[in-house]
């Protein structure tokens, strides 16, 4: 008797063929002369028949639950063959991964490399929307001269287009997780008129896609044929979760007593906040269906990594906050776990184009519905939240960020990045919460409105919660899903492309919604403060204190003149000084130089715009807002050893090199009487030491030394306090800031 061998039998590239296939792990056992033989050992009569066993399939780097299916057939071979079966097994697990590793690092790549493109051109236009419109173009035109080469490069594609699905709702979990630190300085009134606008406008931008969708195909009456099926993501296996469980302990474990071993405290936390969230994401899909109701899977991924923040901040003794901070920290030299989830959103974008052409036929064949459902909801959802923001006196800057509610996250970021002023957290919250809204209560609303044509359900749901929505409708109604799929994609699109002609056909202050700068002036809407500052105030000016953070601190006045000094003498302030030089755990020296020279890198700045949260602006324009600008403060962090060996040229070198730009801020002035200050910025891991104070106080000083008394800034409502303190005064003597608003 023959001893029974397993040998697994997997062919992972053969994506197009296995399409309707599924695999399951079979027995089959044979006599030594080859004969079929049942379990017992007696011979079978029937040769045609096989006993099988439902056995676990591996899925910890399945795609689909089509394509990538590990598929186990045990049959009875000569002990022999254990070797070949197993060396196989190995070769096509790895060319799977590699396949996988493969197509989407491509996408990846070429996502960050129209990003880059597109900044250095300054382009006002979602870089990844424009990739997808070449990918789509470059699928239709080789299905049209040939085929065979189209369906080849969506066979290349397709693990990582499958991937991206699978993985989908965590790319948006981010804006949930850091959602404490983006609101706070949100006012309660407007936070209750934000719900109050995605509640409503939701369902008012479901009516309105879902009845235009009935009508138009009342007028064309186009019979609804069967579409292209779609796949749906598999479910997780138990080494997944086993896996990332032990990433998240061994990671928490060693940040907590080691919390700079990568470099960096973000990058030290990254491990165990991305298990945490991937941990979160996989139980919360496994719960039942009754409970997902009301704990959406999207809802449970953000807890779990808030709990690993509160628990991490809390045995740590940082806190809350800097956990968060280093959780989405927006600098790319320096990502924390919701970066790099973030980081697919482009990909996310890219991955249209194939679902694009998947549908084409479908696109062409009920074109009438799709379109004009889709241009007339988004048309209705971008403009009456910023009427209906308007009406009930919403901060512009707040009704912008929330403008594109019903768009996926991924372009919902690039819309709001063309414009000044948004807070692109509260932009994705926003878009979230939307799409949880939809996810929870779709189905019923569209009965209670008799919406029963799938076309018209599909449209409305994905118009309206774009993909949380669309996955929530397509679980229990698959025929209204590749209707779902295309509106999803198309709204973003469409409501991109409005947004970037509007943006790029009005002034850098104004928007085709509304005025961000002059509006609130008008309508008194906007807490805009104009402070101006007393000069007697700053006779007494002090240094800035910086509180220790448990590291030995020493601040270093700057050196002092005496009054009898001759006014062609350097002036009382130093163009450069060390602020502040304190000793690192790690026997590292860190000075903090102030600098008034105007010194700075434009690519240096526009990272700390980015890790502060401020939307991207042009950088030809920035690099003439630096040169154009009367003074220009900024703040450096240099490490150096404690005893450095080192001494001239290679010391200088070393310091340079380990030079970063932490804070910022510029004035312009007429050189005589008037000066403003505009643009102070301090990178998150230094805020809360009393740099922004000084940065502030110094650059008053240089100005004051300078002979120039007046000095105003524009400050946010939920700042003016800060300035305040500092010694500005909001609307002295009756004086009030007054903007230009063309009616």
């Amino acid at each position: 008797m023959a001893t029974p061998l397993a040998a697994p039998l997997f062919s992972p590239l053969a994506l197009s063929s296995a399409r309707n296939r599924r695999s399951y792990p079979k027995i089959r056992f044979q006599s030594n002369n080859g004969s079929p033989l049942e379990s017992n050992g007696h011979q079978k009569l029937n040769l045609s028949k096989c006993s099988k066993l439902n056995g676990q399939r591996s899925k910890f780097l399945q795609m689909g639950s089509r394509e990538m299916t590990f598929g186990r057939k045990l049959s009875v071979q000569a002990a022999d063959g254990a070797g070949t079966g197993n060396t196989s097994t190995i070769t096509s697990n790895v060319l799977a991964a590699a396949h996988l590793l493969v197509s989407l690092g491509i996408i990846l790549a070429a996502d960050q490399f129209l990003k880059q493109a597109f900044i250095a051109a300054s382009i006002k236009f979602p870089s990844a929307l424009f990739g997808m419109f070449c990918i789509f173009s470059v699928l239709m035109i080789l299905d049209s001269v040939v085929p065979a080469a189209a369906n080849g490069m969506m066979s290349f594609f397709e693990p990582a287009f499958l991937f991206i699905q699978r993985w989908l709702p965590l790319f948006y979990v981010p804006s949930l997780v850091v959602l404490p630190l983006s609101v706070r300085d949100i006012p309660a009134a407007s936070g209750l008129k934000i719900c109050y606008i995605v509640a409503g406008g939701w369902l008012a931008s479901l009516c309105v896609a879902g009845f235009t969708a009935i009508a138009v195909r009342k007028m064309v009456n186009t019979e609804m044929t069967e579409a292209e099926p779609m796949a749906k993501p598999s479910p997780f296996s138990a080494l997944e979760l086993w896996s990332w469980s032990g990433i998240f302990v061994a990671s928490f474990v060693g940040a907590l007593f080691y919390p700079n071993s990568l470099g960096t405290s973000a990058r030290t936390c990254l491990p165990f906040l991305l298990s945490s969230t991937v941990l979160g994401y996989i139980v919360g899909t496994g719960l039942p269906s009754a409970i997902k109701k009301v704990f959406h899977p999207i809802i449970c991924c953000a807890l779990s990594a808030l709990l690993a923040a509160l628990a991490f901040g809390y045995a740590s003794g940082s806190g809350l906050d800097p956990v968060l901070g280093n959780y989405l920290t927006k600098v790319a030299s320096d990502p924390g776990a919701g970066d790099i989830l973030m980081g697919f959103l482009g990909s996310v974008i890219l991955s249209f184009a194939f679902s694009m052409f998947k549908q084409r036929k479908l696109v062409k064949r009920h074109a009438a519905e799709i379109f004009t459902s889709v241009i007339v909801s988004t048309l209705f959802s971008l403009y009456s939240t910023a009427l209906v923001g308007r009406l009930v006196g919403l901060e512009p800057s707040l009704t912008v960020s929330i403008l594109p509610r019903c768009i996926t996250v991924a372009l919902a970021l690039s819309i709001v990045s063309l414009f000044e002023g948004t807070n692109s957290s509260l932009t994705a919250a926003v878009v979230v919460v939307t799409g949880l809204i939809g996810a929870n209560f779709v189905q019923v609303v569209l009965d209670k409105l008799r919406l029963n044509d799938p076309i018209a359900r599909g449209i409305a749901t994905a118009s309206s919660a774009h993909g949380l929505g669309t996955a929530a409708l397509s679980a229990k109604e698959p025929e209204a899903l590749p209707f779902c799929a295309i509106a999803y994609a198309l709204t973003g699109i469409f409501g991109s492309l409005l947004s970037s002609v509007s943006s790029n056909s009005y002034p850098s202050n104004q928007s085709l919604f509304l005025s961000k700068s002059a509006y609130p002036i008008r309508h008194g809407s906007r807490k805009l403060k104009t402070l101006r500052l007393r000069a007697n105030f700053w006779e007494s000016i002090r240094s800035g204190f910086v509180k220790n953070n448990n590291n030995t601190t020493q601040l270093v006045e700057p050196p002092s003149t005496t009054e009898e000094e001759d006014e062609d003498t350097e002036p009382l302030l130093p163009v450069e000084f060390t602020l502040v030089e304190r000793t690192l755990q790690d026997g590292f020296i860190e000075e903090i130089i102030f600098s008034s020279g105007g010194e700075i890198d434009v690519y240096d700045l526009q990272t700390l715009c980015d890790k502060v949260g401020w939307p991207r602006r042009p950088l030809t324009k920035l690099a003439a807002a630096l040169k154009n600008s009367y003074m220009v403060a900024t703040l450096h962090s240099v490490l150096k050893p404690s005893s450095s060996s080192s001494e001239g040229d290679n010391e200088q070198q070393q310091q340079q090199k380990n030079k970063k730009l932490i804070g910022m801020a510029r004035a312009t002035s007429d050189h005589a009487f008037n000066a403003t200050i505009w643009d102070v910025l301090v990178d998150p891991e230094y805020q809360g030491q009393g740099l922004g104070k000084a940065l502030v106080e110094k650059l008053v000083r240089a100005l004051l030394q300078r002979d120039i008394g007046n000095i105003s800034l524009f400050a946010d409502s939920q700042v003016v306090d800060f300035y305040q303190n500092l010694g500005f005064e909001a609307d002295p003597e009756g004086i009030k800031g007054m903007f230009w608003y063309p009616k």
